[in-house]
């Protein structure tokens, strides 16, 4: 589903004339989330999106997402967002794509955050690196976190 408009990261996204809102896949609580990442690549690809298009940002550092990711379709199409390979998927924590953008971002585990005290922080950082399309893979933990978020403090 969208996310609803409420929270007060809404404005402080690109215009959404141009840009669809944040797309959130729900995530079974101790689900593997795999399968979801791969299919949120997948609608991705078949909008015509390429590998190099598109980001996927976790709130954790992982250090091998091609280990970690290892039974993902994709798992050979990763690379750390600071390696100069083309063609490939990039991977990187939200912390270090601070600054960065991506045509497309995945975001996934920010369930992670629901008690950090940088949270608003990096939800801004999360929300303001697509330059296209966002899409989050959460529990319904995140999703509430997500819609009780208030940014307002980073909005200018």
């Amino acid at each position: 589903g969208v996310l609803p408009r409420v929270p007060k990261w809404s404005g402080f996204r690109r215009s959404e004339d141009l840009y669809p809102e944040p797309e959130l896949i729900s995530v079974p609580t101790g689900a593997d989330v795999v399968p979801f990442m791969d299919e949120a690549i997948d609608l991705l690809l078949n909008a015509s999106y390429s590998f190099e298009e598109i980001c996927v940002l976790t709130p954790i550092f992982i250090s091998d997402p091609n280990d970690v990711f290892s039974h993902s379709k994709y798992a050979t199409v990763f690379a750390d967002h600071e390696s100069d390979t083309t063609g490939k998927i990039k991977f990187s924590s939200i912390g270090k794509f601070k600054g960065l953008e991506s045509t497309c971002v995945i975001a996934l585990d920010i369930e992670t955050m629901i008690s950090w005290n940088n949270r608003s922080e990096m939800l801004y950082v999360l929300f303001t690196r697509p330059t296209d399309r966002l899409t989050i893979l959460s529990s319904e933990v995140g999703r509430r976190m997500l819609i009780e978020s208030s940014l307002g403090d980073f909005i200018s």
